[in-house]
């Protein structure tokens, strides 16, 4: 019995802080199942940890926290990477901790026009360009927490909903 649960408890730790993990189960259904969680110790041995709720439909993917070493910098961002197509470089939501106040797009696109979007007790700042959808939430504080959306018009239309309850279900110690 032990060994099992060594073995299960090995398994799913890999799967939360290496790679990615769906989990297959009917697609009819449309409400979160559970909360997909990333935990982690911080540069000052804080243990600390990010989670969203899980929707069978999408892909979800860690990027690793690592400190600094004498060969390499710390890691500047990690975080959940949640896919909502097949290409990764396209129509996701990444839920990171950073350290500062991590990317805000509305620095890089001044010009453009910005909606703020409720969604639970955040605000998303959505900034419409031709054919995709940037947008960012600090999560109400300056101290390295925030979603970062870009996806194409047509899924931000199709998940609208979906997308605004998955921000409002993220969760940060």
């Amino acid at each position: 019995m032990k060994n099992i649960i060594r073995v299960s408890v090995v398994l799913l730790l890999s799967i939360l802080l290496t790679g990615c993990a769906k989990l297959e189960t009917d697609s009819n259904e449309v409400h979160p199942k559970e909360k997909y969680t990333y935990q982690y110790t911080d540069a000052y041995g804080v243990e600390r940890q990010l989670s969203i709720d899980y929707y069978d439909e999408f892909l979800y993917c860690t990027d690793a926290y690592y400190g600094a070493t004498a060969e390499s910098e710390a890691s500047p961002d990690w975080g959940i990477n949640i896919y909502f197509s097949t290409e990764k470089d396209s129509d996701f939501l990444y839920f990171y901790g950073c350290f500062g106040k991590g990317y805000q797009p509305m620095e890089e696109y001044p010009d453009k026009e910005t909606e703020v979007i409720p969604a639970g007790e955040y605000k998303l700042m959505v900034i419409d360009l031709e054919e995709e959808i940037i947008g960012y939430s600090s999560m109400g504080t300056e101290s390295g927490q925030g979603i970062l959306l870009r996806m194409s018009k047509t899924r931000w239309l199709e998940l609208s909903d979906t997308i605004l309850e998955l921000i409002a279900s993220a969760q940060y110690n």
